[in-house]
This record gives structure tokens, C-alpha cells and sequence, in this order.
């Protein structure tokens, strides 16, 4: 959630008197990529701000639209499936009726109806098959998609308020609607009507030549029941009728397994990696402040804090990088405590911090090490706050995220966050001078950045630069000299004082020079104690989740402001649940489609045994005439019906690996997080294929066993 105010507003809620980010737009994205270097290096030159973090990013292709866009293909590329599904399931049905009514086709031709004729009524039938789903389909398919559409809108950062009717997406539906069907039957179709009047008339349910081939032996060689053994042949005899049915069946078993692996791997390594950080809430001050006064303040005063650990987090660019989500050398550095073990991360090598604690060292997260191509010892150029640090690598974390880890003591150094030691643009002092009346001169410590950026161009290079109010009272101008604290120094620019300095009553007449030659000429030591930018707190309960942290934070917060403390926070809880949410919304939302295709599946699956039924009733004849009793002919149909989702489980289970993988590589996350496919995935895509084969043959089994011998007799 974000919150908007006016800057005078925020200034006041936050207590923070500067900028945290500035935005910048160009004519077009190619301007601003190659302006890019030079609009950075102005704000760290020419302004009192350090440009840590850098992002350009192209407003008609951002990652918003990227990130909807690729949800948009998955969702495309399981409508595809869904619609060839579909497809196997007309020609599955349409073969059945052809099937079924293979006598009246040849009472058609022998009063006269041409081939022509047979296949134009029997297309007809499924161009009215078409209109009957068609028409529901669209209709439910228009608040469907809205509510879909509200639901991607979510994580592309965008609300939907407004309900539209894409008049594309309804002629497309329409169009498939009715061409699908009818392109699907005209095989079967095509096929059925060869048939002659003679092959019609003498057709009297019962084939012979059955159980010759190579299958039919090996059938009656396992060592099965025999009524296992008839339902394997009967499943076997009707190889094309089998082949339809178990590729609507693959189809839809490998997509439930392939949408269920990819969301359970990502899910998994995704809490994998957030179990890294060991602690429950990170607080932020807008401003410096003491560790352990905040450390006990928390500790006195709020029942739920366990303990409160140090911590430095800072961007830094890291020389030969190039990051994938920003395209730039940015990299967030982590300081930690080693004392705190707050970091449990997965490593390639063993990291011994306890050896290293006085040396230059860095731990790498993968997708960085491999970006830079470096390994264990390698070492990197790392610039800190403007702090360029040459590093070794000590080892590479298995994150795959643009991180890196140090000791929280070396990076608040090198950003500059040291107690006790002066501090560049806000170290003040008096030095003596001969150039005012009052003999004393207040002096202002700066770096290089905030000189470009006062100076109008012009450098310190070991002089000073005077306020205006200083260089009328003293007479003094550009190229003149001034002496401070018995030294002299050429006067290189007069400037104006910035806001920050006039808001906070600094004196009027000011000499401002390097922090560093001003800590020399006063005598004041540059060393100090490092500073941490935040702080990490662990609560005494374990698995919190996100409310139970957030009533902490309550706590936490509101002590932190009587104290006159302001602080943003991070739920680690927060951000796990919103991760798990996500990943769990979008599986959900796949699956659905996953669940239509295995319901196309079932209804093929049920049609087939229906005129497996329709088809052998002298056969359930025999069986009843010789003592055959209905749960026998119950288990027959039902077995047949379970055997023919096992084995479209047996072949979905590779198609639901290569699924799993084209998945993974479109979603936004597939790149940065491993994917692995989940051994327990195919058992779960059997359990799930042995109910819906079940449901499926429940009907047609049920049907088998209530027909008696003198129905059968009278059939023919």
C-alpha cells in the first residue's frame, strides 16, 4: 500500500528534511538510456545528493506490462490446450453417435441419401453441439474474464473500476465456438459415412478376430484376474477409440501436474529463500540514531521484542554488473552481525566470517557472482556512498536475487555512518580568522559532491569557498586568500547557502571546504565508531503471522515516536504471505483451467464407456445368462474406466514435465528462481486421475449392470 501527500506533508509525517528519490522523464526511452550515465553523474556532481540506486525503465514496456503480458501467454497457451481438449472430445463423441447410429446410416443410403448428404447432417449435429456450448460459453466467459482481468490487474499494479466488453474477445469466441466443433467432427464424420449398406446392416455388435495381436497375448498372460484381464482387453480391441480418449485425458492430467509442479517448486525455493533472513521486523529511522539506545528502549518497553540487532543496508555498484531487473550495476548490500546469525543462507563452500573479520571481504548471491563471472577468491570493485572498496569474494549464497552480504561495521563505514567522527556536509566547526570582526569564522566540512554542487563548477582543490554574506563583510573575493587557524587558503567560489542550510539557522558568513582538510586543520581524528542505518528485530513467539507482527510493529512504532523517533518497517511475516498469496492466486487460477480440461476429459472418458455399453450389450448378456451378477458388471465398466486413466496418467507424466518447464520459463520469476520437479507430483496426478476416472465410469458402470437378459434379446 502506498500513500500519497504533499511534500510539505510528507516532510512533517517523516520528519525528513531532504529527498529520498528523484524521477525523471525524457522525450523517449532512447533518450533516457543514454542519458542515463550523464544524469546520474550531474546529481552526485552538482547536488548535495549521492545517486545510490539507479533505474530506467521505458513506460510503454515496463514491468508491469511485461509481467501481464506474460501471464496473458500462459493463460493463452492453456486456452490452448484446453481448446485441442475440446477437439478430442467432439471427435470422441462424434465417433460414438457415428458408432451408435452406424445402422441407420446404411437404411440412409439405401432409401438414396448420398455420402454428401450423411456427412452434411451429421456436421450439422455438431455445428449445433458448437452453438450449444458456444452460447453459454460467451455468455459466462464475459464476467469471467472481467473478474480475471481484475485479478491480473492486481499484480501489474493496475485498477480495474470499470466494466468493458471486449467486442475481439467475444467474436473470437464465437468464431471458435463453432469452427472447432466443426472441424473436429468432419474426421470422424468423414470416416463414418464410408461405411456401405452391407457393412451397416450386418453389423450385430459382436466383432470376431478379437484377441490375436501381440497385446491381446500378453493380456491374457499377466497374472490378473480374469475379470481384470477381459476389461484389459476390451480397453486394448478399440485402439482408436482408446486413443482419443486417453489424449483428452493426457492433455488435461499432464496440465494439472505441470501447473501444479512449477507453482509448488516456486512456492517451496521461494520460502526457502525468505527462511534466509532469521528475523521478524526491520526498522528504519529517517534519521541517525544510537543502537543501543533504541536497542533498550525496545527491550524495556515492548513485551513481544526478543532482542535487537545492528544492521546497514546500502546500494552499491558493483564494477562489470549488470543487473536483469534494472539494468544497471546496482546491487543491495546487506550488513550483518555475525555475532546475531540473523542470515542462514545456503552457500556454495563454507563461509568462516570468524577468520575474516578484519579483512575486505563480500559474500556473493548467485545471480550477482554469476553476472560478474567470479568464484570463491576472486575479488570485486564495490562503490560504496562514493566509497570505491576492492573486496575479496568469501563465498557465493544460492539467492537468486541481486544481493550481496558484509559485515555491518565495514559497510556503515564505508558509507559513512560513524559515531564520533566527522561526517561529510554535516560537519561544523569555528575556526579563527584575522577576516571578521569577531575573529571567528563558522566552517562547514563538504565532499566533492555537494562542492559541484554550491561551487557553479568550480573545485575546492585544497581552497575553500566563502558564503556571500562572508565576502561582503570581508571584502573578499575569487582568487584572494584567507587565513584559518594560522593556515591560508585561496578563496575558489562564493556561494549562496542551500535551503537545507538557511532552514536550519546556520550562520550567514560560512567557509566551506573539505570535511577531510577540515578535520586536519582542527586536529580532529576521522576514526569513530560505525553506525548501523537499521535494525533488526526478533520477537520471543515463533511463526507469527503477518497481523500478530503487525500489532508489534504498532508497539514498536509507537514508542519509537514518543521518543521522538520516526521509522518505516518490513514484516518479514508480511512479505512471505504476500509472496505465498501471490504464487497460490496465480496457481489457482491456472488449475481452474486445468480442472475444465480434466472435466472435457472426464466427459469423453464417460461417452466412451457409454457406447462401450451401447455397443456390447450381447456381451453383457452372455455374462448375465451365465451367472454374471451387477457388481460384477459394475467392476467390469469401472475397471475399464480406471485402466484408461492410468495409462493416460503413465503417458501425461513426461508431457507434464516438458509443460511444467515451458511454464516456469514464461512466468516473470522463472529466470531468477530454480526450478525442480517434485517427485510426489506424479502421485498426486494419479490420485487426482483415479477420482475423475472413477466419477466418469460411475454412470456408464451403473447403466451395464441394470440391463437384463430380455432387454438384451429385445434390443435385437
Amino acid at each position: 500500500e502506498t500513500l500519497y501527500a504533499a511534500y510539505a506533508d510528507a516532510q512533517r509525517l517523516t520528519g525528513f528534511q531532504g529527498l529520498s528519490s528523484i524521477f525523471a522523464r525524457f522525450e523517449d526511452y532512447p533518450t533516457a538510456e543514454a542519458a542515463q550515465g550523464g544524469f546520474t553523474d550531474a546529481i552526485t556532481n552538482e547536488t548535495p545528493y549521492a545517486a545510490v540506486f539507479t533505474q530506467s525503465e521505458d513506460p510503454a514496456d515496463n514491468r508491469y506490462i511485461e509481467n501481464t503480458q506474460e501471464f496473458a501467454t500462459i493463460l493463452a497457451a492453456l486456452a490452448v490446450i484446453a481448446m485441442l481438449v475440446s477437439g478430442f472430445l467432439v471427435i470422441n463423441v462424434v465417433t460414438n453417435i457415428v458408432v451408435e447410429q452406424r445402422r441407420q446410416i446404411g437404411v440412409m443410403k439405401s432409401l438414396g441419401a448420398s455420402r454428401l448428404e450423411t456427412f452434411t447432417m451429421y456436421a450439422g449435429i455438431a455445428l449445433i453441439y458448437g452453438l450449444l456450448g458456444m452460447i453459454p460459453g460467451v455468455l459466462l466467459g464475459i464476467p469471467v474474464g472481467y473478474q480475471l482481468a481484475v485479478f491480473i490487474g492486481g499484480f501489474s499494479n493496475t485498477l480495474i473500476d470499470e466494466f468493458a466488453i471486449s467486442t475481439s474477445a467475444i467474436v473470437l469466441g464465437v468464431g471458435l465456438g463453432i469452427a472447432v466443433p466443426v472441424i473436429a467432427a468432419s474426421i470422424p464424420v468423414r470416416s463414418g459415412t464410408k461405411v456401405s449398406i452391407l457393412e451397416a446392416m450386418t453389423d450385430l455388435g459382436i466383432s470376431s478376430g478379437r484377441q490375436i495381436g501381440p497385446l491381446a497375448r500378453l493380456v491374457r498372460a499377466l497374472p490378473l484376474p480374469i475379470n481384470i484381464k477381459q476389461s484389459l482387453s476390451n480397453v486394448l480391441s478399440k485402439k482408436g477409440r482408446l486413443a482419443l480418449t486417453v489424449t483428452t485425458l493426457t492433455m488435461a492430467v499432464a496440465a494439472f501436474m505441470g501447473v501444479s509442479a512449477v507453482f509448488v517448486s516456486i512456492d517451496s525455493e521461494l520460502q526457502a529463500i525468505l527462511s534466509t533472513f532469521q528475523y521478524d521486523i526491520t526498522v528504519q529511522p529517517t534519521s541517525d540514531q544510537d543502537y543501543e539506545t533504541v536497542r533498550n528502549l525496545l527491550l524495556e518497553n515492548v513485551a513481544a521484542v526478543e532482542d535487537v540487532y545492528p544492521g546497514s543496508t546500502f546500494s552499491g555498484q558493483l564494477e562489470g554488473y549488470i543487473s536483469d531487473f534494472n539494468g544497471t550495476n546496482q546491487v543491495i548490500i546487506n550488513g550483518i552481525d555475525l555475532d546475531a546469525q540473523l542470515i542462514d543462507f545456503e552457500t556454495d563452500g563454507a563461509i568462516n566470517w570468524d577468520e575474516n573479520t578484519q579483512r575486505d571481504v563480500i559474500v556473493l548471491t548467485n545471480e550477482v557472482a554469476n553476472g560478474v563471472n567470479v568464484k570463491i577468491g576472486d575479488t570485486v570493485t564495490v562503490n560504496i556512498a562514493g566509497s570505491p572498496v576492492e573486496l575479496e569474494v568469501l563465498g557465493i549464497a544460492k539467492v537468486p536475487f541481486p544481493l550481496a552480504f558484509m559485515q555491518w561495521e565495514q559497510v556503515a563505514t564505508l558509507a559513512g555512518y560513524v559515531e564520533g567522527a566527522p561526517q561529510p556536509n554535516s560537519y561544523f566547526t569555528a575556526l579563527a580568522t584575522d577576516a571578521v570582526a569577531t575573529n571567528q569564522v563558522a566552517a562547514w566540512g563538504i565532499d566533492a559532491q555537494t562542492a559541484g554542487f554550491i561551487g557553479g563548477g568550480a573545485e575546492l582543490d585544497g581552497g575553500v569557498f566563502i558564503s556571500e554574506a562572508l565576502a561582503n563583510s570581508s571584502s573578499l573575493g575569487v582568487g584572494e586568500t584567507i587565513t584559518l587557524a594560522d593556515e591560508t587558503f585561496t578563496v575558489n567560489a562564493v556561494f549562496s547557502p542551500p535551503p537545507q542550510l538557511t532552514e536550519s539557522d546556520a550562520p550567514a558568513q560560512l567557509v566551506a571546504m573539505d570535511w577531510q582538510q577540515l578535520a586536519s586543520v582542527e586536529g580532529v581524528s576521522l576514526e569513530g565508531t560505525p553506525e548501523p542505518n537499521s535494525f533488526l528485530v526478533t520477537t520471543k513467539s515463533d511463526g507469527l503471522s503477518a497481523r500478530e507482527v503487525d500489532a508489534i510493529i504498532e508497539d514498536i512504532n509507537e514508542e519509537l515516536v514518543d521518543a521522538g523517533i520516526t521509522s518505516s518497517f518490513t514484516n518479514q511475516a508480511e512479505v512471505s504471505e504476500r509472496a505465498s498469496e501471490t504464487i497460490l492466486s496465480i496457481g489457482v487460477v491456472l488449475n481452474i483451467a486445468s480442472a475444465v480440461m480434466a472435466a472435457v476429459g472426464a466427459i469423453g472418458l464417460l461417452t466412451t464407456l457409454a457406447i462401450s455399453v451401447f455397443e456390447r450389450q450381447k456381451e453383457i448378456g452372455v455374462m448375465r445368462s451365465t451367472g454374471a451378477k451387477s457388481p460384477v458388471i459394475i467392476v467390469q465398466f469401472l475397471v475399464e474406466g480406471l485402466l484408461v486413466g492410468i495409462i493416460a496418467w503413465i503417458i501425461g507424466i513426461p508431457f507434464s514435465v516438458g509443460i511444467s518447464v515451458l511454464l516456469n520459463s514464461l512466468l516473470p520469476v522463472g529466470d531468477l528462481i530454480p526450478y525442480s520437479y517434485s517427485p510426489l507430483m506424479p502421485l498426486i496426478g494419479l490420485a487426482g486421475m483415479l477420482v475423475v476416472a472413477t466419477l466418469a465410469s460411475i454412470g456408464p458402470s451403473v447403466s451395464a449392470s441394470r440391463k437384463t437378459v430380455s432387454e438384451i434379446l429385445r434390443y435385437q
